[in-house]
């Protein structure tokens, strides 16, 4: 039931009531908050202390992450690791934890195109090479069993009777310079996209720069199909292959963890009954999946 007139509360009086976009979030956050409750409401778009130190513990743990296969990095060329890839997956959770962080704890100071232009960076960066990863792993399973079907019984025509996955074409097309070719390709279009939206004022307006209470949408579009076809496309995809290695490759449980996180997540989030906890829940989506990497 619609509440009527005076049963929820009163636009905030920190706040600017000139300010379209300040009222346009009251709007939206209104009906959640009864008479009385208005510093409630403030303290949603506070940054909570459990987000700063989970914030801190994941570009701690990235940067020494990277520093240890920059330090380690002839280690891990024998390990058959692709190091460029792992620092291009490094760059982009620093840039969007950035981006969420700095987005929360400024929430009412931070410029507005900032947010898709370091998500433009950070998604493609990030997920595109996480998958790059993972069809890595792939790629050594599905090549340890074609030497081991060598030795094995071979079906009739003399063809390859080995496991046999949705991305097993992919992994043996694998290479490093086009995954780096890709992610570059589209993070040119994502911010040729994000300028001529910019150019129409959609989301935020340039001139005057719009600060605070950033609450994009259009201009990130692409973010949001990319994070679609990692986990509707890609994953199960990804999740069937690992199985068929199951007893071999134990990264895929790691993975799979992951995704559990992601959708547990994904699911409380969009059912917790504060606008505000669910207009972030985006940024726990990719920290989630950012720490399991």
């Amino acid at each position: 039931m619609a509440k009527e007139e005076g049963d929820y509360i009163e636009f905030p009086e920190a706040w600017d009531r000139t300010d379209p976009y300040a009222r346009k979030q009251y709007n939206k956050c209104k009906y959640y908050y009864s008479p009385g409750e208005e510093e409630k409401f403030l303290k949603v778009f506070e940054s909570s202390g459990f987000f700063n130190i989970f914030c801190s513990i994941v570009l701690a743990y990235t940067i020494i992450a990277s520093s240890l296969i920059l330090i380690k990095n002839k280690t891990y060329k024998k390990m058959n690791w692709n190091i460029n890839i792992s620092l291009l997956f490094s760059l982009g959770t620093i840039l969007n934890v950035i981006n969420f962080f700095i987005r929360r704890f400024k929430f009412y100071d931070y410029p507005c195109f900032l947010v898709p232009i370091l998500s433009g960076f950070g998604y493609p960066l990030s997920f595109i090479s996480g998958s790059a990863i993972i069809i890595m792993f792939l790629k050594q399973c599905y090549v340890n069993d074609s030497l081991y079907t060598k030795f094995q019984k071979i079906d009739s025509n003399n063809k390859y009777s080995g496991k046999k996955g949705y991305l097993r074409g992919l992994c043996f097309s694998f290479t490093e310079s086009r995954i780096i070719k890709t992610i570059f390709i589209i993070i040119t279009i994502t911010m040729f996209y994000v300028v001529i939206g910019a150019t129409f004022d959609l989301d935020f307006t340039m001139n005057p720069i719009s600060y605070g209470f950033c609450s994009v949408q259009y201009l990130q579009l692409s973010e949001y199909l990319i994070i679609a076809i990692f986990i509707f496309v890609f994953s199960p995809m990804a999740i069937h292959d690992i199985r068929l290695f199951k007893n071999t490759f134990q990264f895929g449980k790691i993975f799979l963890v992951s995704l559990f996180f992601f959708f547990v997540t994904g699911k409380f989030l969009s059912n917790f009954p504060l606008f505000g906890i669910r207009k972030f829940r985006e940024k726990y989506h990719i920290i989630v999946i950012c720490l399991v990497y």
